[in-house]
C-alpha cells in the first residue's frame, strides 16, 4: 500500500470517528437535557394545586397519589394514549412522558375500569421512584397504603389496591369496555392471580376498577389494580 492511500483511509477513519463520536456526543447531551427538564417538570407540577395545574394546563383531569410511595402527580388526559407517553406537563416533546388517563375513559372516572398511565422513558428521572413500589417490602406489609386516591377538584374516590405485579409489556389487562359483569370479573380474577401480594380484597359486580400502569422499562410494566370504595 502506498503512502499516499494509507495517508487517505486514515483521514477518512478519522473523519468517521470525529463523525460518530460527535454525534454521540450530542445524543447523550440530549438524553442528559431531557432527564433534567423532565426532573424540573415534575417538580413544578407536584408543587401546584389542582386548581393550578387545571391553570398551566387545560388537559389536567385529575391527582392520583397512593399511599405510601412517591406517586403524587396532577394526570392529564387529551383524545389519543400517545401524545403524553412523548410529551411533558406543558406539552413540551420529552421521551419522559407524563401520567394520563386512557382517551376511552370518562374524565370523572365513572367507567367501569379506569385506566392512568405512567408509560414514557422514565429511568434517571424524578417518576423512576414510582417504580420501585413493586420491590418495596415496606410498603407491602403496611395495609394503609393499599390505598390509590384520585380527585377531580370536586370529589375525592379512594380505590382499594387488590393486585399489583410486573410482567412482560401487554395489552390483555387494559380493557375498558364490557359486554356484561361477568367479563369484568373475569378479567379481576385474571388480575388477582397475577398479584405479588394477596390483598384479599372482594370485587363484586358492580364494583368499579382503576388500574395504575407504569412503564418499568422496554421490555416490562408494573400494574396496580384497585376497586372504588
Amino acid at each position: 500500500m502506498s503512502g499516499v492511500k494509507h495517508k487517505k483511509i486514515l483521514i477518512v477513519a478519522i473523519f468517521l470517528a470525529a463523525v460518530f463520536w460527535t454525534a454521540a456526543g450530542m445524543w447523550i447531551f440530549r438524553s442528559l437535557s431531557d432527564k433534567d427538564r423532565a426532573t424540573e417538570q415534575i417538580g413544578d407540577a407536584r408543587s401546584l394545586t389542582l386548581s393550578e395545574a387545571k391553570a398551566k394546563n387545560s388537559d389536567t383531569v385529575g391527582r392520583v397519589k397512593i399511599a405510601g410511595t412517591e406517586i403524587d402527580y396532577p394526570f392529564v388526559q387529551t383524545h389519543d394514549n400517545e401524545y403524553y407517553k412523548t410529551h411533558s406537563f406543558d406539552k413540551s416533546y420529552n421521551p419522559a412522558g407524563w401520567v394520563f388517563l386512557d382517551a376511552g375513559n370518562a374524565s370523572d372516572l365513572s367507567g367501569k375500569h379506569n385506566i392512568i398511565y405512567l408509560h414514557g422513558k422514565i429511568e434517571g428521572t424524578e417518576f423512576e421512584p414510582a417504580r420501585s413500589v413493586i420491590a418495596s417490602s415496606t410498603w407491602m406489609k403496611e395495609p394503609s397504603d393499599f390505598v390509590i386516591t384520585t380527585s377531580d377538584g370536586v370529589r375525592e374516590l379512594r380505590w382499594q389496591v387488590f393486585s399489583i405485579y410486573k410482567i412482560p409489556e401487554t395489552d390483555d389487562y387494559l380493557t375498558i369496555d364490557f359486554k356484561n359483569n361477568n367479563e369484568l370479573l373475569w378479567l379481576v380474577s385474571k388480575l388477582k392471580g397475577r398479584s405479588v401480594y394477596n390483598f384479599e380484597v372482594p370485587f363484586e359486580a358492580n364494583d368499579k376498577m382503576l388500574t395504575f400502569s407504569i412503564k418499568y422499562n422496554n421490555e416490562y410494566i408494573i400494574a396496580i389494580h384497585g376497586k372504588l370504595l
